[in-house]
């Protein structure tokens, strides 16, 4: 999925919250395409005081363009909690 054909559809540090939505859109035949980001990287070779390292990881999950709406609807229906961008 080339970037300027997808768009963010969720963002979160939750690994549950990423596995739910990322099986709902899998359940509902949706391609998406994920990244992920460790904010404590560096903090682990410099030291962690003070970083939650169970939050440190940001979730982000892309749909296609023509699949946003759908796919938001489908998310936000399922949980609360959930923030769809």
């Amino acid at each position: 999925m080339f970037f300027w054909n997808r768009r963010e559809l969720w963002m979160g540090t939750s690994m549950e919250e990423y596995a739910r939505v990322t099986g709902l859109l899998r359940g509902a035949g949706i391609r998406y395409d994920f990244r992920t980001v460790d904010a404590a990287r560096d903090a682990r070779w410099s030291g962690s005081l003070g970083v939650d390292l169970a939050a440190a990881m940001t979730y982000y999950v892309y749909v296609r363009k023509e699949d946003l709406s759908r796919a938001a609807h489908l998310v936000s229906r399922s949980a609360s909690g959930i923030t769809c961008r």
